[in-house]
C-alpha cells in the first residue's frame, strides 16, 4: 500500500544504486501528476530515513495485509503539509 511504496522503492532501488532519487521522484510524483493533470502544488512531506521494520499495525488504513510485514526498510513519513495545513502527523507508539 501507500504506507510502504516509497520506503520499499527507496530501499531497494535508490539505496542499491539501481535508480537515482531524482528518477524515483519522477516516477512516483511527477509522472502521475502529469498523467492525471494534477498541478504541482503547495505540499511537502518530512521523512525519517532511519531503518525501520514494516509493521502493519502502524498502517492507518483498516487493511493490514501486506507481503512486506517484517521487512527492514529505510524511510517513514513523519509529517505531510498541504496548503499550509498538517494533513498527516505520525504518532509514535
Amino acid at each position: 500500500g501507500i504506507e510502504t511504496a516509497f520506503p520499499l522503492l527507496y530501499t531497494y532501488l535508490v539505496r542499491t544504486g539501481i535508480i537515482s532519487m531524482e528518477k524515483l521522484m519522477e516516477l512516483l510524483v511527477v509522472n502521475p501528476r502529469k498523467r492525471f493533470g494534477i498541478p504541482l502544488g503547495n505540499e511537502f512531506s518530512i521523512w525519517s530515513m532511519e531503518k525501520t521494520v514494516v509493521d502493519p499495525e502502524d498502517f492507518l488504513s483498516k487493511g493490514k495485509a501486506t507481503p512486506f510485514a517484517g521487512w527492514e526498510i529505510f524511510g517513514k513519513c513523519l509529517l505531510t503539509v498541504y496548503n499550509g495545513n498538517i494533513v498527516f502527523k505520525q504518532i509514535r507508539r
